[in-house]
């Protein structure tokens, strides 16, 4: 096996490989206001898989159309079985990326990689035999497919499938304006598959795959300008460009203020101000559910817009929120309102806001601070 000439067919194939992630890292590296560890740690995962998965596809490749080999060497068994093995798993990578999946359920989809492998090991010991159960090489370097063959491109298909419909299932309960962007690159991979798959081309899914990893990437960098950069937040801006979009799915709202925070800020510095706002703002995000976006519109004032929700499930919200808060040396004044059918949204804001601020003035009743030192 000749090493310069493996080397030179990774270039040919696969010199978009290198390019995308020689760019992805340059981007990474130059533009860190894209704190999301999850995003960051999965592209990373898929940079690493895209790009070994080229070269163990070269390796089998280069092996097979050798004409001095007529045994199948370790090298070959194990490229072929890493390319079917790990195969999935950058989809799997992508899908952790671009989705807000819960861990729990990411655990879940990634059990049948280890199936997969597990199956696709038995190239290890099921050597020259005509009827293999996933595949095996003949006595002259010959692939056999057998009974369970397609099982990664299966488990491809189903991860494609699991992710386009997760999306389409997001977008039909919140506002996902990257769910068309999603969808286009899970198209592209599909395309990029059946097309490897026709031989109609041959190098294509892999490449298509990071590429679809630099273009969420990227389009997350141009979100930024709409976050609140302290918490994380949508800011003020993408609320009121929310309110619009999506008025017709929008059936509450929750106003809360954080109480204090000026005494916060005079007594402890503005440094201190800015934990409490982080800590209440990670609190909003894990306790509202899917169908709902929490944003920060004023410095201590947060607003939460309810998708497709009943007055319980809002109400519950509120109660959850209350719960963790009071886990905290910090506290928020909270208050919501119930969209009627036809009900204006600015209406419904000042109802939201007059509740919380009714909440508020209790809360410096009963704590006795001078509200006018809040």
């Amino acid at each position: 096996m000749d090493l310069s000439a493996i080397i030179s067919s990774f270039i040919n194939r696969y010199f978009i490989i290198l390019f995308l992630d020689a760019t992805i890292l340059i981007l990474m590296s130059k533009n860190k206001e894209l704190r999301d560890s999850r995003v960051r740690s999965s592209l990373y995962a898929l940079m690493i898989l895209t790009l070994l998965l080229s070269i163990f596809r070269v390796v089998d490749t280069e092996i097979e159309m050798s004409s001095v080999i007529s045994s199948t060497p370790f090298a070959r068994k194990f490229s072929s079985w890493f390319c079917y093995s790990f195969g999935p798993a950058s989809l799997l990578a992508f899908f952790s990326m671009s989705t807000r999946c819960p861990s729990k359920y990411m655990h879940w989809l990634s059990t049948p990689l280890i199936l997969n492998a597990a199956l696709y090991s038995t190239i290890f010991f099921q050597t020259n035999v005509e009827n293999p159960l996933v595949y095996s090489f003949s006595g002259i370097n010959m692939f056999n497919r057998g009974t369970l063959g397609y099982f990664s491109h299966f488990l491809t298909v189903a991860y494609i499938i699991i992710f386009i419909s997760y999306e389409v299932w997001q977008n039909n309960r919140k506002r996902t304006e990257d769910v068309p962007v999603l969808i286009s690159c899970a198209i592209g991979c599909s395309l990029a598959m059946i097309c490897e798959s026709l031989d109609l081309t041959r190098d294509a899914l892999y490449p298509c795959i990071l590429a679809s990893g630099l273009v969420y990437y990227l389009y997350l960098y141009m979100q930024i300008g709409r976050m609140d950069s302290l918490t994380g937040l949508f800011n003020r801006q993408m609320y009121f460009i929310d309110m619009e979009n999506f008025e017709s799915k929008i059936s509450g709202i929750i106003i809360l203020d954080m109480n204090g925070l000026k005494t916060l800020n005079d007594g402890s510095g503005h440094s201190a101000g800015d934990t409490g706002l982080k800590t209440l703002a990670h609190i909003m995000e894990r306790c509202v559910p899917s169908n709902a976006s929490v944003y920060r519109i004023g410095g201590d004032e947060f607003a939460i817009l309810c998708f497709s929700m009943d007055e319980a499930q809002i109400q519950q919200i509120c109660n959850k929120i209350e719960s963790e808060q009071q886990k905290t040396k910090y506290s928020m004044s909270i208050g919501y309102a119930f969209r009627e059918q036809f009900e204006d949204l600015s209406q419904l804001q000042k109802t939201a806001d007059a509740h919380m601020y009714q909440q508020k003035a209790l809360y410096y009743r009963r704590s006795g601070i001078d509200r006018r030192g809040r």
